[in-house]
């Protein structure tokens, strides 16, 4: 009974000692999802101005005006024409081949926005207000302009270049879609059987010797009364 302690003891040793190392952990390498480039439009501005977003990357305006800035909030602007504010818009000046801006929010107050656009090629997209920017706008009290710079994706310098891109509708939340990533995934490769493996050799290794130093010892008495 002590002789087969002996043995799965010097089994446990060895295989708490070689699973470990034989384990085999694996990662699915998650998707980088850029966090998105927020632009506040309050007071009549984009703010800021000219941001950088990654192809791929995503930019969110938001509504930041309230009633004590000056801006389409402020009861100046709620007195009725021809003062009245109806809101901003986040506008393309470049248009696609179907003839309109390759992203328009249309114009909103608050509760039509936080809008969000996907940039998916490198270039340099300019944007108005169609209230408050371009040529109709009433400049140069307001100048409601911006650009989005959208950099290659490998690389950090930008590409002046023109180009087209996918565009979202106003999401319904406040928060743009986040696109799922993919989860860890862990698992046991083959150095686990292979430390199986070890173990047991080197259990019937330490058997052999005791069972061979047990013969040993039991001979030696019958030798000597011989």
């Amino acid at each position: 009974m002590r002789l087969a302690w002996r043995v799965w003891g010097a089994a446990a040793l060895v295989l708490g000692v070689a699973v470990p190392l034989g384990t085999v952990t694996t990662a699915a390498a998650a998707p980088l999802v850029p966090a998105p480039v927020k632009v506040s439009m309050k007071s009549f501005a984009f703010s800021p101005a000219t941001v950088h977003v990654p192809a791929g990357g995503t930019v969110t305006w938001t509504y930041d005006e309230t009633p004590s800035d000056l801006g389409c909030e402020s009861p100046v602007f709620q007195t009725g024409l021809p003062v009245s504010c109806p809101g901003h818009s986040t506008t393309a000046v470049a248009k696609g081949p179907d003839g309109k801006p390759l992203w328009d929010s249309g114009v909103h107050r608050a509760q039509g926005f936080p809008y969000s656009h996907v940039f998916t090629t490198p270039g340099t997209y300019h944007y108005i207000c169609t209230v408050h920017g371009g040529a109709n706008a009433n400049n140069p009290v307001t100048h409601m302009e911006g650009d989005i710079i959208v950099d290659p994706a490998s690389a950090s310098a930008p590409v002046v270049s023109g180009g087209g891109s996918g565009s979202t509708p106003p999401p319904s939340s406040g928060a743009p879609t986040v696109l799922g990533e993919a989860l860890p995934r862990t698992g046991v490769g083959v150095g686990a059987p292979m430390g199986l493996g070890l173990a047991l050799v080197a259990a019937g290794w330490v058997l052999g010797r005791l069972v061979r130093r047990r013969g040993a010892s039991a001979a030696a008495p019958t030798r000597a009364a011989g």
